[in-house]
């Protein structure tokens, strides 16, 4: 013969349990920017050089924290200053240079005459350990 209260009394009790977290505890899901814990932080730095007067061609190197060098893309935005209107952009993979960084080279081609914002961001490859990373720049064509 089934006790049906016993069984009452026992649901209640594990309904109690698991609402007040002590019993089952899911675990934290991933994030999407790191799947996966201790994340290498990304550091990107860039250096232009005048090719002529209204070019400028733009190393970006990514730096890892780390001993490895960063896997993934730089997006090349470059957009008319205090506006959102984009004059160019352009997408390149990173080559590695060094133990720990990577690089990949931009040119802006003819600017007008004008102030421009360009940002570079480091996109890292699916499945990479790496963090992104960005840096944004002002420039003055005269």
């Amino acid at each position: 013969m089934e006790y049906p209260l016993k069984r009452i009394v026992l649901g209640l009790l594990a309904a109690f349990l698991t609402f007040a977290g002590l019993v089952a505890v899911a675990p934290q899901p991933a994030t999407a920017s790191c799947p996966y814990t201790n994340c290498v932080t990304t550091q990107t730095t860039s250096s232009g050089v005048r090719s002529d007067r209204n070019t400028v061609v733009y190393k970006v190197t990514v730096r890892s924290a780390g001993n490895s060098s960063p896997k993934g893309t730089v997006k090349f935005v470059i957009t008319k200053y205090g506006t959102s209107r984009v004059v160019k952009s352009q997408t390149k993979t990173v080559t590695r240079l060094y133990s720990n960084s990577a690089r990949a080279s931009f040119s802006t081609g003819n600017l007008a005459k004008g102030k421009y914002t360009i940002r570079f961001t480091y996109n890292r490859a699916y499945g990479t350990i790496f963090k992104s990373s960005a840096q944004v720049r002002s420039l003055v064509i005269k």
